[in-house]
């Protein structure tokens, strides 16, 4: 298997059940339930898999403070941190009170790594 194309597992998911996972070109392309009984199967060694976690209050600090974070830098974060949902605070520099500005945050937003990005707004425009 190349990059595109992997297994993972054995892994536990949430509700007990042992499993491999097939991935490609990043997205799950089948689970394999594995017999959890086998003796030679230590599910005491075995990592978990969960759903992507949502936050739905970040401050990805773009436009107006790109030198604390950018909505790719926190993005990145984010997936490293089993975030795959955000919802981006409105407080930037300009505030995000208008469509203009929400318009401007999803195209800054196009290349973030492998997240949706909620951007929210705030105000009387």
């Amino acid at each position: 298997m190349n990059k595109k194309q992997f297994e993972i597992g054995p892994v536990i998911l949430a509700n007990g059940n042992v499993v491999k996972v097939g991935v490609k070109e990043g997205l799950i392309s089948k689970i394999e339930k594995i017999d959890s009984d086998k003796k030679e199967l230590n599910r005491s060694n075995l990592p978990y898999l969960f759903p992507g976690c949502i936050d739905m209050h970040v401050h990805l600090r773009e436009p107006g403070a790109e030198h604390k974070e950018t909505i790719i830098t926190g993005s990145q974060a984010a997936i490293y941190g089993g975030v795959t949902t955000t919802g981006d605070m409105p407080n930037n520099n300009p505030l995000a009170d208008a469509i203009k500005q929400i318009e401007n945050k999803i195209g800054l937003s196009a290349d973030a790594p492998g997240t949706v990005v909620f951007h929210i707004a705030a105000g009387n425009n």
